[in-house]
């Protein structure tokens, strides 16, 4: 057969078997996971196979693209950003089709740049987006957003593509980098957020946080 176009764009390692790597690609929202003890094709012109894979979402119409994957610390729960400005909810223990959909007006998933971000805690998933918002969506015990809470973030001005938690649980920071050449610092802190809105000069170098709920 004949090579499949297109470009991997994020794996992943997987925790419940170390063996396994998740994988998505620019042309479809299908997670692909790889057994590691596994032989390469003999043959050029050969396809490596998956050990699994995900079904298609059930929304249908044309395949896009993914451009990232993050997983929860249990390492029961993967999640793909997709390029139809959804984040897939997979269940890493078993592929099959997506289990929950994340989305929202806010996030834009425009090019393969946008990098998805789970917390410490595994009840956050920050997006980056491609209008320069960052969305952290509230997640319950399984995975999904029953609280259909989100924050987002505004700051940058160009698309913000890069999203990374700090990694130790003694502090809730969220850091974010933009097209714009910007770093930022997110921080739950009342009194500098409020320092910031009172002070017009301090408003051009910070970014200020809004709380929105799904209907």
């Amino acid at each position: 057969g004949s090579l499949v176009a297109g470009s991997v764009t994020a794996i992943k390692s997987l925790r419940h078997n170390t063996s396994l790597v998740a994988s998505v690609g620019s042309t479809s929202e299908i997670v692909r996971y790889w057994d590691v003890r596994m032989s390469a094709p003999t043959r050029a012109t050969e396809l490596p196979t998956p050990a699994a894979a995900s079904l298609l979402p059930a929304s249908g119409g044309r395949s896009r693209g993914t451009s990232s994957l993050a997983l929860d610390p249990d390492g029961t729960r993967l999640y793909s950003a997709c390029s139809n400005n959804r984040v897939y909810v997979h269940n890493a223990l078993l592929p099959e089709a997506p289990i929950a959909q994340l989305d929202a007006p806010e996030f834009e998933c425009r090019s393969f740049n946008i990098t998805t971000s789970m917390s410490p805690c595994g009840r956050h998933l920050a997006a980056g987006s491609t209008n320069g918002s960052v969305v952290v969506w509230e997640l319950d015990m399984y995975g999904q957003n029953s609280s259909r809470q989100r924050a987002v973030l505004q700051g940058h001005v160009k698309e913000a593509g890069c999203v990374a938690w700090y990694p130790g649980a003694e502090r809730t920071q969220l850091a974010t980098c933009g097209d714009d050449g910007t770093m930022r610092v997110w921080d739950i802190n009342a009194e500098l957020a409020g320092a910031a809105k009172a002070d017009p000069m301090k408003r051009c170098s910070w970014g200020f946080t809004s709380i929105h709920r799904t209907p």
